[in-house]
């Protein structure tokens, strides 16, 4: 895996943003004036690339830190750390545009298949930060203002995907054999940061259940998540153990669309 040099973090300008697009499907049409997070329109990367920068002044005892990944009003943070010589991810949220739909193990970030992909580009999360660092969010910047949820295409990683349906891939570790009763879902939680009472909607989504496994672009509706500036994602499954969800906790994304009220 080839991984980008460091490059400084770009904010574009809210004139990035673009209308939303007109879907075919009158179920699935989206409402004027929202404002879309798409990771094409995050600064360009090189060939087969993951975005990842480490800043060593800001160690905290499990990895570097960086800020604003995102442009106005989305905000994103992601860790990373030195694995030899190269930075590895480690929690938060990133941006790739390499596909590699058959290396198992953790250093494949990619998501699982092309099938319904929007764009070039799309973004990772890694949801292993609640409890222990770095939470996989999408901050909306200026408090006064809420959303309602639109939508989000979401699609597995190759790695949650190989260490369901292959029981002799390379590098299962700990992965528990893969039954029908399994489950590995998505939790995508609406915040209002802000309110005097704190309140959170839920979308679940099921990333795994028994053997029908996500392996394509999915389109979710978030019109369940109203009144929020923050939304974080959620990992969980039946695969546990004395540490937490042994199942990968990641997943990819890309279009989150949400309209200002």
């Amino acid at each position: 895996m080839k991984f980008s040099k460091l490059i400084p973090m770009t904010v574009l300008a809210a004139a990035t943003l673009t209308g939303c697009q007109k879907e075919t499907s009158a179920i699935s049409k989206d409402p004027e004036g929202c404002i879309e997070l798409w990771a094409d329109n995050l600064p360009e990367l090189t060939d087969t690339t993951i975005y990842l920068k480490a800043d060593p002044s800001d160690f905290d005892g499990y990895f570097y830190y960086v800020s604003n990944i995102g442009y106005i009003p989305f905000k994103m943070l992601h860790s990373a750390y030195y694995d030899a010589d190269k930075l590895s991810m480690g929690q938060g949220i990133t941006y790739l545009n390499y596909l590699d739909f058959e290396t198992v193990g953790y250093t494949n970030q990619s998501c699982i298949s092309t099938a319904d992909m929007q764009k070039k580009n799309y973004f990772f999360a890694q949801c292993n930060g609640d409890d222990y660092g770095l939470p996989a969010q999408v901050s909306l910047t200026g408090s006064e203002k809420l959303y309602k949820g639109v939508c989000i295409y979401v699609n597995n990683t190759t790695y949650t995907y190989n260490v369901i349906v292959n029981s002799t891939a390379a590098g299962r570790g700990f992965f528990k054999e893969w039954t029908k009763d399994d489950l590995l879902q998505l939790h995508i939680i609406g915040e209002n940061k802000t309110a005097t009472k704190a309140s959170a909607d839920t979308v679940t989504v099921d990333l795994a259940r028994g053997f029908k496994v996500m392996d394509k672009w999915t389109r979710i509706d978030l019109s369940g998540l109203d009144s929020i500036n923050n939304i974080r994602f959620v990992i969980t499954g039946t695969d546990t153990g004395e540490y937490g969800l042994n199942t990968p906790a990641c997943f990819c994304f890309d279009g989150l669309k949400l309209l200002p009220l």
